[in-house]
């Protein structure tokens, strides 16, 4: 069993931060910047496993072989230092966090809280779940208890995946991926909430989606036509707006054919309202995703914001320049209620 004082919990979802009982390390030999990546090599590769001399191209790319191997042992020595202060020196002494078999080095994550490994496994289950679902399958109460689950799930992803080593192709892969397993989580959590009539919720799901990727046609196209089946007409407009801004600025591209004829469907009001939002305290709001909208828009704008007020004297397609003005009066307020 692991003792109370050597239990490391590693944060690595939206910040890097390594706690041992909950105080984050500083200082000493965690502060060099060798000892870190090492540690952070470690986290990103598969099942935590990595070559020592993969470790070396990587963290010492321009050394000879033995400058490299020198380096490896040095950065080693002061990383198991580093995470156990109270390791004794000499070749007798081993680490429970780190070790080096067959010059293979690896972490041992019985002995890590690591936060991106508690949200990738946690994941699984839901994912095994939804996939043995029938797509004819009736909406029902239990739905409820799963967009909860979704919700505790999304509450994990606090961010990206070391968010300071974005240009560092070792991290690349595992961010990647992980990326994809909050996509799947909010597709999935959004499409479950508009078959229970969960409006409010499917919207936080799809903004939450919009704010990794403003340019994503499809889901904005998705959050206009539960807006219009809410009867949130303006706010369908709206976003169609900001699609375009998005569009514009990120692509270079107008929006398609089939999303243009979804506009002028909701401008002429063909779209029925058959998403009724219940009662204000009925509905209960998606925590994870608006949480994630939140930790995501600090300081970061709407998709599409920064040229909104061009769209807004520019009329869309079938729109007209008075219809434009009407339209940027009456959002102001609505499209930002689920936010």
């Amino acid at each position: 069993m692991i003792g109370a004082t050597t239990h490391l919990e590693v944060l690595t979802l939206g910040q890097f931060e390594v706690r041992r009982d909950h105080i984050p390390l500083s200082g000493g030999n965690w502060s060099r910047r060798k000892v870190n990546d090492l540690f952070k090599l470690l986290l990103s590769a598969e099942q935590h496993h990595l070559h020592r001399e993969q470790i070396q191209e990587i963290l010492w790319p321009s050394s000879t072989s033995e400058q490299a191997a020198n380096s490896f042992g040095k950065t080693l020595y002061l990383l198991r230092r580093a995470l156990e202060p109270e390791l004794v020196s000499g070749k007798g002494s081993s680490s429970i966090y780190v070790h080096l078999e067959r010059d293979t080095l690896m972490l041992i994550p019985a002995r890590l809280d690591i936060d991106a490994d508690i949200f990738e496994s946690s994941a699984k289950p839901l994912q095994a779940k939804m996939r043995s679902r029938s797509p004819k399958e009736r909406a029902n109460e239990a739905d409820l208890d799963l967009l909860n689950e979704f919700d505790h799930l999304l509450s994990l992803y606090k961010g990206d995946y070391l968010p300071d080593d974005v240009y560092e192709d070792w991290a690349q892969r595992r961010r990647d991926r992980l990326r994809r397993i909050q996509s799947w989580l909010l597709e999935n959590a959004a499409e479950l909430a508009q078959a229970n009539a969960q409006g409010q919720r499917a919207c936080a799901y799809l903004q939450a989606l919009l704010e990794g990727n403003s340019a994503d046609e499809q889901t904005h196209r998705q959050l206009m036509l539960v807006y219009a089946r809410m009867g949130r007409r303006s706010d369908a407009l709206h976003q169609y707006q900001l699609l375009r801004a998005a569009l514009r600025e990120e692509l270079d591209a107008t929006p398609l054919p089939e999303t243009t004829e979804l506009f002028r469907s909701i401008q002429a009001g063909r779209i029925a309202v058959d998403l009724i939002e219940p009662r204000r305290g009925n509905e209960a709001p998606s925590k994870g995703a608006t949480a994630l909208v939140a930790s995501n828009r600090a300081g970061k704008p709407h998709p599409g914001t920064p040229s909104l007020s061009a769209d807004r004297t520019s009329p869309g397609p079938g729109e007209s320049s008075s219809a434009s003005t009407t339209l940027a009066s009456n959002t102001n307020g609505d499209a930002r209620r689920v936010a």
